[in-house]
């Protein structure tokens, strides 16, 4: 499996520079959270360009699954050592304390995710 954070899936959606690599992983058995999901949305909607139907094929088509951010995904939150001079946005730390708590590698367009000490792999598609 292979969490994507929101702004993977921006990049496939907007046809932004990377989306042929985030297309690799939309055909890997590809997650992403529901908080990340909310993101993606919120954004949308923010610029106006609500797309229901790319979502739902991305969601139902391309096999996405959804993960919940529940108890365990919260405790790996807590114990996760991400300096607060990172600038990691609470989206940004929910998506690696999924990724983390699932052991999956994570898929992102940004590139100080690179920096982080983490256990798990990150994947940077620009």
């Amino acid at each position: 499996m292979f969490l994507l954070d929101a702004s993977a899936v921006l990049t496939h959606l907007l046809n932004e520079e990377g989306k042929p690599e985030v297309s690799k992983y939309l055909r890997r058995d590809p997650a992403i959270s529901t908080v990340n999901l909310a993101e993606v949305i919120l954004r949308l909607q923010r610029d106006q360009l609500t797309l229901p139907a790319t979502i739902n094929d991305l969601l139902a088509g391309g096999g996405m699954k959804v993960l919940p951010f529940l108890r365990r995904e919260l405790s790996v939150l807590a114990e996760l050592k991400v300096p607060t001079s990172s600038g990691l946005s609470l989206g940004d730390k929910v998506c690696l304390a999924t990724a983390v708590a699932h052991h999956c590698p994570v898929v992102t367009a940004d590139r100080s995710w690179l920096k982080l000490e983490l256990p798990i792999e990150v994947i940077c598609i620009r």
